[in-house]
């Protein structure tokens, strides 16, 4: 989780996570029940996970992670980043339903959730 910060300063991890909270409640991805969005660690391998349900999608939990900055820009700036993030979540929602129509399996992690990607051919 983000590092803790003196009360009234949020650091860019709360303040993405907070984004990507606000933007799915507004207009959520069709099919998908979010559980949780947070994002683990701080700095560059920081990432932006997602824990949820699709009403497509034969598993109990799925989850997603992308990377939370942008290594290749200068200034870190979450209402930025925060519309990449979306989009590539949008993307491998629906290239896994892909995936499922075309019969493909899911391989859940030890902890029972399916990364989205992890799908076998």
């Amino acid at each position: 989780m983000a590092e803790e910060q003196p009360t009234g300063h949020k650091t860019y991890e709360d303040v993405l996570a907070g984004l990507m909270r606000r933007e799915l409640d507004l207009l959520p991805v069709p099919g998908v029940m979010l559980d949780s969005v947070h994002v683990e660690g701080t700095g560059p391998p920081a990432e932006v996970v997602f824990l949820f349900r699709h009403d497509r999608l034969p598993v109990k939990s799925a989850g997603y992670r992308f990377p939370a900055r942008d290594d290749s820009v200068s200034s870190q700036d979450a209402e930025s980043w925060a519309p990449v993030v979306r989009a590539n979540l949008d993307e491998a929602v629906a290239e896994a339903i892909i995936a499922f129509d075309r019969g493909h399996a899911f391989d859940p992690s030890p902890d029972g959730v399916v990364w989205l990607h992890t799908y076998q051919e």
